[in-house]
């Protein structure tokens, strides 16, 4: 039976309990695939550990590797994008084959753009899927090519993408995406509320901003954000995909600093918390406008992560608090 381990799971470590402590664990389970984020501060007696259960990675131990995106985040613990990116980039040059969002060959190696997938919402018979936002999009083609290379590879038989396609959308059908993650909440009183609290930094919040603006007829577009910023820079926010934005309200530890930025592109109010924020804008939203909780923060001033506060959200726009 699969078993999701990390970011997307079950945590290799906990309060009280660290990661070598839980490696033991997951050897006796026979784990075979594990999502790792970063591994920090190993003490020297632990790398035998580590290394045997696959943690420190060698270009020996991934086959494939997929590099998504490179944009700034997580700079409260890694202190510069560029650290950042040479951490990321390690997921390519510790795998024997390669898939990209760009068409650098970095490690001159097997590669994929995966960005150049063909996808026509229009032809795809998943109707669902022309309202996926563009960054989910963009997973599915990673997703595709990644089943591309595996086959062409790992099988006796390469199955050409078209063909992925159409075997994909049978399962597309049965998919359900996890919670707060671009989650349609629902329409209450008139107003679509969508809930992204997954969208903990700048970059994840333009995107969906983006597929809202796309997905929307009519009405206007609310925004409520903020939280830990992390040390992103505000400065190199979009401000074409700002201005599809009526209003922004900004609630957590740095409103101030937000707001300051982003009112150059929307009016802003800043605010105590998410429940003042939903209270707020439904009052200000009408028929056909959306809602949209992208906060572009780390969640941990004021809850325990994002799927707390999302569940606040949804908690507020249910309850019939708007």
């Amino acid at each position: 039976m699969p078993i999701k381990l990390g970011p997307a799971g079950i945590p290799l470590s906990c309060k009280g309990r660290t990661i070598v402590e839980g490696m033991d664990d997951i050897i006796s389970l026979g784990l075979e695939t594990m999502e790792v984020q970063t591994v920090r501060m190993i003490a020297p007696q632990h790398f035998e550990q580590y290394w045997q259960a696959g943690v420190l990675a060698n270009k020996t131990e991934f086959e494939i590797g997929v590099l998504l995106n490179i944009e700034e985040d997580h700079l409260d613990r890694h202190g510069t994008k560029e650290r950042y990116t040479q951490i990321k980039k390690k997921v390519l040059e510790y795998s024997s084959f390669n898939i990209s969002f760009n068409n650098e060959n970095l490690f001159n190696k097997d590669f994929i753009n995966f960005n150049k997938v063909k996808i026509n919402p229009k032809t795809v018979t998943f109707p669902e899927l022309k309202f996926w936002p563009k960054h989910d999009i963009i997973n599915l083609k990673a997703s595709i090519s990644c089943l591309s290379f595996f086959s062409e590879h790992f099988t006796d038989t390469l199955i050409q993408v078209p063909k992925i396609i159409k075997k994909l959308e049978k399962a597309l059908k049965s998919f359900t995406k996890p919670e707060h993650r671009f989650e349609k909440i629902g329409i209450v009183n008139g107003i679509n509320y969508i809930n992204d609290s997954k969208a903990t930094n700048l970059h994840s919040m333009q995107n969906a901003i983006h597929s809202v603006s796309e997905i929307k007829k009519d009405g206007d577009l609310f925004l409520i954000c903020g939280g830990d910023l992390k040390g992103q820079n505000l400065s190199l926010m979009d401000g074409v995909i700002m201005k599809n934005v009526s209003e922004v309200f900004i609630f957590g530890k740095d409103k101030h600093l937000i707001a300051s930025q982003m009112k150059h592109y929307a009016p802003c109010t800043c605010i105590e918390d998410l429940d003042e924020a939903v209270l707020k804008v439904s009052k200000k939203a009408k028929k056909d406008d959306f809602v949209l909780l992208s906060p572009a923060c780390s969640s941990t001033d004021m809850f325990e992560n994002y799927e707390e506060r999302g569940d606040r959200f949804k908690k507020l726009v249910s309850f019939g608090n708007v």
